[in-house]
């Protein structure tokens, strides 16, 4: 699908927005005005096929999911090439349609090897340095794993384990710590997870697009509470997507693409308001707590919309 993809934010305020149909990188200041942009359609470095999630690390470079090439890229803030890992197999070095990509205090690097069934522990410069996981529904076991989450101490590794419809927590060194519930719609239960964001508390939110809401965990996923039902009302959703906390604020945004809206929440699921579109087709949500602004993806408008911290359209970033 052409349009926006991911949205990433550096500490200097610098926006970087995936444009999945040209297959590039734009960089924008923190109004919203170009620099610079890079990337083409290829396999060669510093081309891209069916990009995905993107990171951004304390140095400022720039990790992207590069799905169709199966591997992964790295870049320095201005978008220069320094490194790619990965390629197409199921050997200890190589991928096979990775998604979610998450990095911990560290520096270091977790993938989801979803064709592989698997999580795959780098450091910054793209050295293996672990492997768990395995096609199945046993414990440690993934089926087509997708969005992961690590905590902020970095010791705690949530794996969205989609097929299995379940969450599955693990130590920074792969060992197996514990899942949620079984498939289904009781508290706890899951059908069909999709996004996953922790707190700087390490307060764990998931969206449970097919139960139509969000629940959320301690730092050992023991369940805290839920919020949402299937409709077009506050607080209600259809097949919420994708989820971004305000890590000063504690304030909760979710991406609606089913009502075409971004919600508003508390820390506790409570209601505060809608962000204002007309959208076209919803896609990724970025928060920056540091200058109170939310960065919004209308991925059919081939845009990003930037609001402030009380939901106050400021600009609207057309993607170059």
């Amino acid at each position: 699908m052409g349009g926006t993809g991911d949205i990433v934010v550096a500490s200097t305020g610098f926006i970087y927005v995936m444009d999945v149909e040209t297959l590039r990188i734009g960089k924008y200041d923190n109004f919203g005005r170009y620099l610079s942009r890079w990337g083409s359609e290829g396999s060669e470095p510093g081309q891209f096929s069916d990009p995905g999630d993107m990171v951004i690390d304390a140095a400022g470079a720039i990790y992207v999911v590069d799905r169709g090439n199966n591997r992964i890229q790295k870049f320095d803030d201005r978008g220069r090439f320094l490194n790619e890992f990965g390629a197409a197999g199921r050997t200890e070095i190589e991928l096979l349609n990775p998604s979610g990509i998450a990095i911990d205090p560290a520096g270091n690097i977790y993938v989801t090897d979803t064709g592989n069934h698997r999580v795959v522990k780098f450091d910054s410069v793209g050295v293996v340095i672990r492997i768990w996981g395995s096609q199945g529904d046993g414990v440690g076991e993934f089926q087509s794993p997708g969005a992961l989450a690590v905590s902020p101490s970095g010791n705690r590794v949530y794996v969205v384990d989609q097929g299995n419809n379940r969450i599955q927590l693990f130590d920074n060194a792969g060992a197996y710590l514990g899942t949620s519930d079984s498939q289904g719609d009781l508290d706890g239960q899951f059908q069909q997870p999709g996004d996953i964001t922790v707190t700087p508390s390490g307060i764990v939110y998931v969206v449970d697009a097919g139960n139509h809401r969000i629940q959320r965990f301690d730092p050992d996923f023991n369940y805290i509470s839920q919020w949402g039902t299937e409709g077009d009302g506050n607080g209600q959703f259809r097949q919420p997507q994708y989820i971004e906390v305000d890590t000063v604020s504690g304030v909760v945004y979710v991406s609606d693409p089913g009502n075409n809206t971004i919600q508003k929440f508390n820390n506790l699921g409570q209601f505060i308001s809608r962000l204002e579109g007309p959208f076209q087709s919803l896609g990724h949500i970025t928060v920056d707590s540091t200058n109170k602004r939310v960065y919004v993806a209308d991925t059919g408008g081939r845009r990003v919309l930037k609001y402030d911290s009380g939901g106050l359209l400021l600009a609207e970033i057309g993607v170059q």
